[in-house]
């Protein structure tokens, strides 16, 4: 056995056998049960075989090994181990040390057999195989430092869950899949949040870059980013990883189709393109918050929620107001005609979506703006708010026994009794329709707004037209003026000759009609 074999050998033990010369070459390597087998054939002097194992112990005594390496000469050579001084080398490169161990005269073979025997020894056991080796413990699930990460940012919901909610469904909320469109600074903001309440799958849909003005208001952004003008959706996803490897975050590149920008023949491609692209992504999430910078680019969204019956969370910004809501529910059988205004507390199904309140399509509300009024100018405390608020929603319905059919409470004013908020109320309290604050007055109001049935993004004629004709819908929506009021049936309403006294009804309807039925998105 050559020194280089012993050392690239898994064994920790192996004996020398040296003839008590300065001539390298007197000293032989060999392995342990070479220097047993000389010793019990008496063919060289006992004297002249040294033992030695690899030592992991850095202290002045001897490691665990020698006990083991003991054990074993004293069952194979008794009667050497017993009468002889047993030369033996722990080995730990250039500070290892030499031992000579002798046995105690008064020390007979039987009783140190039974009393190693008796002992707690250390060495292989059986494993799972049947065979003497190694037991292999795997600490990977309590010592990865990033499966360490995801326990502790998940402390804080179970201290929730074990201290103050016993019946919060956690893996209700962790498991959710959620898509935000838009990564600015909502976007950031929601972000944070649905991380802080244990979700881990997040898909980014944007297709700006990051620009020095974005750094101090959108909190996934840095000054890095902005000078290499990176994606706004790919340095979002980095951001969460950074965070937590274990996300599964995404970062989509995609233009959103809107009605008023007009698709010419050169982009005809691409927009079929981004039109699939966003119903794929919309099929395989199931909560979708609408971030965007503008009010047409919601509209594509909507129509896509109501279509494949996702929940869809709206925020929007003014400069020190804000508004959060949930769009109501559109199944196959969702009526044709006008929800009853009569019923306080509306079902999912009676309620609107962002544009049930308008009158026109939504257009393209860029043209004639100068660059300064094409930037959303918002007070920097104002998107922290409408995002908590958006997510918390969300989480609202997910912990109610209803989900999105929750009957929306409204704060009207008038006062309620305990019965009719309960109808309301989940597992984390009421669930409203729209959230209405302002930081001027400092106040938040629960106002709701019923399902209008020629709305021109959820009514049952736009859907049934978008199931029918799909990609080609959306690019007659863009490209004809009028287009979505025709189809809704909002021209028609319009030139109803008696819409001047349906307007005079309204405006001097009573106080609640006003509060619960007319609140303005």
């Amino acid at each position: 056995m050559t020194s280089t074999s012993w050392r690239q050998s898994p064994g920790v033990f192996f004996s020398v056998l040296w003839n008590a010369s300065n001539s390298p070459e007197d000293l032989r390597i060999m392995s342990l049960s070479e220097g047993v087998d000389l010793i019990k054939s008496s063919s060289h002097p006992p004297g002249k075989i040294i033992f030695c194992f690899f030592d992991p112990c850095d202290s002045p005594e001897p490691g665990w090994p020698l006990r083991n390496l003991l054990c074993l000469l004293i069952f194979t050579c008794p009667t050497y181990s017993l009468s002889q001084t047993i030369p033996i080398i722990s080995y730990r490169g250039k500070d290892s040390l030499l031992y000579e161990i002798k046995a105690k005269t008064t020390v007979t073979e039987d009783k140190v057999k039974t009393d190693i025997m008796t002992s707690k020894l250390v060495g292989w056991e059986a494993n799972m195989s049947g065979k003497m080796g190694p037991n292999i413990a795997d600490l990977s699930q309590s010592m990865d430092p990033t499966r360490m990460a995801e326990r502790a940012v998940d402390l804080n919901l179970k201290l929730m869950k074990w201290r103050l909610v016993p019946d919060l469904n956690l893996e209700k909320i962790s498991h959710l899949k959620c898509l935000l469109l838009g990564a600015g600074t909502l976007g950031c903001s929601v972000a944070r949040v649905l991380i802080g309440w244990g979700i881990k799958t997040i898909t980014f849909v944007d297709n700006s870059t990051v620009s020095h003005s974005n750094t101090v208001r959108q909190s996934l952004y840095t000054h890095e980013d902005a000078v290499k003008r990176r994606l706004k959706a790919e340095a979002a996803k980095d951001a969460l990883l950074r965070i937590s490897p274990s996300f599964n975050v995404q970062g989509i590149v995609l233009h959103i189709p809107m009605p008023g920008h007009v698709v010419g023949q050169s982009m005809l491609e691409s927009t079929k393109s981004a039109v699939t692209s966003l119903e794929t992504l919309v099929e395989k999430h199931d909560v979708v918050f609408l971030l965007l910078d503008s009010r047409e680019a919601r509209w594509l969204p909507t129509v896509l929620c109501a279509a494949y019956d996702k929940v869809a969370i709206n925020a929007a910004l003014g400069f020190d107001s804000y508004t959060v809501q949930r769009h109501g529910t559109r199944t196959s059988g969702t009526s044709v005609s006008s929800p009853d205004l009569s019923v306080r507390y509306p079902q999912g199904s009676d309620l609107g979506c962002y544009f049930c309140n308008d009158v026109t399509q939504p257009g393209n509300s860029q043209i004639d703006r100068t660059l300064d009024q094409q930037c959303t100018v918002s007070r920097p405390g104002l998107s922290s708010i409408a995002a908590g608020l958006a997510v918390e929603l969300m989480v609202g319905i997910t912990q109610h026994n209803k989900g999105l059919e929750a009957s929306a409470f409204v704060d009207d004013g008038k006062g309620y009794s305990r019965s009719e908020r309960e109808g309301c109320e989940g597992l984390l309290g009421a669930v409203p329709h729209t959230i209405r604050g302002s930081l001027w007055s400092h106040e938040m109001r629960l106002t709701i707004t019923h399902r209008f049935p020629s709305c021109t993004a959820c009514s049952v004629p736009i859907l049934n037209e978008y199931r029918e004709r799909g990609a080609e819908f959306i690019l007659d929506a863009c490209n004809q003026p009028n287009y979505l009021e025709r189809l809704a049936g909002l021209e028609d309403l319009l030139k109803n000759p008696n819409l001047d006294e349906l307007c005079y009804a309204i405006d001097t309807s009573s106080d609640e009609d006003d509060e619960i039925t007319l609140s303005k998105v």
